[in-house]
């Protein structure tokens, strides 16, 4: 497979990933929508209004939508993933996602102390490409869910994370029905899981070393990865789900344990040369400036009204404070904010909830990334956006609702962005380019998208905007899909821009 050079030009020996590379340069000389330039590298950077947001390079405020994969997460064997194949990046782009965040596990990087695993490596850098080669942004994802698998948790949970190495149980039980009764249930499940977790965060030295260094390898070496892909890089997240170890997952943990061993993460990571965003997650509802990092990105799950309640009449205003506490919380924490994970539940409620919360992400410019793109029939709960082969889903309308019309980038300041079900309205002051999606569509419609219809102030846009597009389609079984990224400039000035059927 080709290389790329950090800052996104082919390397020398580069065969299909330079041609990708040297035909996006060809369409930004063309002025013609998509990612892959040096100009769309992303950045934490403070707005007017003292807000940290993800720019590019070049200036323009990016509001992500994407999908978690999970090909390439060990799950211990307890279930399987679906591969990812070039097919994956095609259907990303054909429903308009613009990042990715690619699942990786610790016990795959790390399987000995001191041991990378080239060859799993080598599987995550390929992965990546495929969105990458797309156009799409790959933020890795260092995943752990309840610390590590084989830990006695539930079957119907998912559990992976850190290698067998690296999990002291001490003589704690690993029976979940006991721990449920001693107060684990709520996350990792059982007391033999929360014991080895407390030994990476109170950071035992095991093999010799601090568990936080290994760990710190680990994320080094996946970073590294990262940087082979140049502006397709969006970054890497620190942990996924860190939760304390004590029973009923006490206020003050992440203090305590949490934001030190991030601190250090993310001091490494830059003296390694490190530049692009460090995204991460806390636990709680603490928030201080941990860091004095500049480039960081708080990304929390929202999952309000899945686990704890149905979805009812108070929904809609549930998600709009949860929202807003995400906005909220990212400033405390001096980081710009994208949700990381939210519930892709189909069918049924699940549908205006949805709606409901790609409304807030709209609303706060925010963004999000669902989980999960493709479940495997072994661990299949209705979440999928595409079946393994890239069917759209029989019940439900995930795929279309996450393709739906929205604001891509805009070097403007953004006033307001809404979608009604047909019609994107999104204001904007002051000049410069934007970029939009008009919505994937089906069948005949997608090579022209779901709204094709520009207007600029209620008229169509003068030749001085230099309105420019372009598609992305895709065959899946039993379906055509596509849609078109936009590009105009906007004069100085307040600016209602509209797509439409």
């Amino acid at each position: 497979a080709g290389r790329v050079s950090a800052d996104g030009g082919p390397r020398l020996g580069s065969t299909s990933t330079a041609k990708r590379w040297a035909a996006r340069a060809a369409a930004a000389r063309a002025d013609r929508p998509g990612g892959g330039r040096r100009a769309d590298a992303l950045r934490v950077r403070v707005d007017r209004g003292g807000e940290r947001t993800l720019r590019t390079a070049s200036g323009r405020r990016v509001v992500l939508r994407g999908a978690n994969v999970i090909g390439l997460v060990d799950y211990g064997g307890v279930h399987s993933v679906v591969g990812i194949t070039p097919a994956d990046g095609a259907q990303a782009a054909a429903l308009g996602l613009t990042v990715v965040r690619l699942g990786v596990s610790w016990s795959k990087v790390q399987p000995a102390p001191g041991i990378t695993d080239q060859a799993y490596l080598a599987e995550v850098r390929r992965a990546a490409r495929v969105f990458a080669d797309r156009g799409i942004y790959v933020l890795l994802d260092m995943h752990h869910d309840r610390y590590a698998a084989n830990l006695g948790q539930p079957l119907d949970t998912e559990a992976d994370g850190a290698p067998r190495w690296a999990v002291d149980t001490g003589s704690a039980s690993c029976d979940s029905r006991l721990g449920s009764a001693l107060g684990f249930g709520g996350y990792y499940g059982t007391a033999c899981a929360a014991t080895a977790a407390s030994a990476l965060w109170k950071n035992k030295v095991v093999a010799g070393k601090p568990l936080q260094t290994h760990y710190g390898d680990a994320v080094l070496a996946v970073a590294a990865v990262g940087r082979e892909l140049g502006p397709a890089y969006a970054g890497i997240e620190l942990y996924n789900e860190p939760r304390s170890p004590e029973p009923g997952l006490p206020e003050g943990w992440a203090a305590r344990e949490l934001w030190p061993m991030y601190g250090t993460l993310i001091g490494r990571l830059r003296a390694a040369g490190a530049t692009a965003p460090v995204w991460f997650d806390s636990a709680g509802t603490g928030v201080a400036r941990f860091s004095g990092d500049p480039n960081l990105v708080y990304a929390p799950h929202v999952y309000d009204d899945v686990y704890d309640r149905a979805p009812d009449a108070g929904t809609g205003a549930r998600l709009r404070a949860a929202y807003d506490g995400v906005v909220s919380r990212a400033r405390g924490f001096g980081a710009a904010a994208v949700v990381g994970e939210y519930a892709g539940a189909r069918g049924g409620p699940w549908e205006s909830y949805r709606q409901a919360g790609l409304g807030e992400q709209d609303r706060t410019l925010s963004g999000g990334i669902v989980w999960v793109w493709k479940q495997h029939p072994t661990k299949d709960y209705g979440w999928g956006v595409l079946q393994p082969d890239g069917a759209l889903q029989p019940d439900g309308n995930l795929a279309m609702d996450l393709g739906r019309p929205r604001l891509v980038a805009a070097a403007p300041a953004v006033a307001s962005q809404r979608y009604d079900g047909t019609t994107l309205t999104v204001v904007t002051r002051g000049a410069g380019v934007v970029e939009l999606w008009n919505g994937v569509a089906k069948g005949g419609a997608a090579g022209r998208g779901r709204a094709p219809v520009l207007t600029v102030d209620g008229a169509a846009p003068r030749a001085a905007a230099r309105v420019r597009s372009a598609g992305a389609r895709v065959t899946v079984p039993g379906a055509v899909l596509g849609g078109r990224r936009i590009r105009l400039t906007v004069p100085k000035g307040t600016h209602t821009l509209r797509l439409r059927p």
